[in-house]
């Protein structure tokens, strides 16, 4: 596991030292603070931030003297220290915080292993997102694209109500399309606006279809194509999936050591998506050997395609009243 520090920038480190304590909250001492004892987890997520600084976290110190972070450096080297100098917040607290809110999203918090998708009933969501956007280096009055996420109406997922959440003071036209929405407006004096939505819908479960199933010519080609969003079949990625994959015959075995490759030489954390090539997002994964869960399918998609596997990414929200943010 690299280093998370050899790509952390001070311009980073703007964010005060009582928002990360929240976030490490959210990653750990979710259970802690939903039965009262918010304070105690503080202190003790405190303590582990005093570790990690001991440890050689960096951070900047504000005007009057308060500690600034990076949240994304935070969270890395939270799962750094724990891999390079024995630190339990992640064994200890991260983990199991994750385990029991995956469990209980699936309605039982005690089945061992989680109950089938097919089992489980229809339930009726109410989601609210609310998206801050920093327009610092953007002139005054520019025309600007602010766009949110939307639910997709499908098999699984009917009974869309969204309600737009407007930025305070700005005048705003929306678009709607599919899977997004847009608010046109003009750049504000003040540099930072927030817009939102709150959506309501119905889900039901959803399994997919056996490994059996067999793609047409048209899927085929769609599911291949060798540039599409974040997946980019790039000369580099080409060599890494055929040096992977050298002496496999069949498919299950590449997709074997394209896995084992993402789980023994890269690390699962939080990333700077403004360091990224527009061009080969996926050569920042490879160089500094972290991703994040949009990085990493995109880069096992791209391996994949490389060797003329069908692959996609599929992306969403864990809906969790606990973990707001994942």
């Amino acid at each position: 596991m690299k280093c998370p520090l050899e790509f952390g920038e001070d311009k980073y480190r703007t964010i005060e030292e009582a928002r990360v304590t929240g976030l490490l909250l959210l990653h750990g001492w979710a259970d802690e603070v939903r039965s009262g004892g918010r304070a105690q987890a503080e202190r003790q997520v405190r303590a582990a931030l005093d570790r990690f600084v001991a440890l050689g976290l960096p951070y900047r110190k504000s005007a009057n003297g308060e500690r600034l972070f990076d949240p994304v450096e935070a969270v890395n080297f939270l799962r750094w220290a724990c891999v390079q100098h024995g630190d339990h917040t992640l064994t200890d607290h991260c983990l199991p915080t994750a385990h029991r809110l995956v469990l209980e999203a699936q309605g039982d918090g005690t089945r061992h292993p989680p109950p089938s998708p097919e089992s489980l009933g229809a339930q009726r969501y109410c989601v609210r997102i609310l998206r801050m956007f920093n327009l610092e280096n953007r002139p005054a009055q520019e025309r600007l694209r602010l766009r949110l996420p939307r639910a997709i109406e499908g098999p699984e997922l009917d009974d869309v109500e969204t309600t737009f959440l407007p930025p305070a003071g700005l005048e705003v036209d929306v678009v709607s399309a599919p899977a997004r929405l847009d608010a046109l407006i003009r750049c504000p004096v003040q540099k930072e606006t927030t817009i939102g939505l709150t959506t309501t819908f119905t889900a039901r479960p959803f399994a997919p279809a056996g490994t059996g199933a067999i793609l047409d010519r048209a899927e085929v080609e769609l599911y291949t194509r060798p540039s599409e969003g974040l997946i980019r079949v790039s000369n580099r990625i080409r060599t890494l999936a055929s040096a992977l994959t050298r002496g496999q015959g069949s498919t299950w075995m590449m997709l074997r050591q394209f896995w084992n490759f993402m789980l023994d030489e890269l690390s699962c954390g939080a990333v700077h998506y403004d360091q990224l090539d527009p061009e080969q997002p996926l050569d920042w994964v490879l160089d500094h050997g972290w991703y994040d869960c949009q990085l990493g399918s995109a880069l096992l998609c791209a391996l994949c395609r490389a060797r003329g596997i069908p692959a996609r990414l599929v992306s969403g929200y864990f809906l969790h009243p606990a973990a707001p943010a994942v």
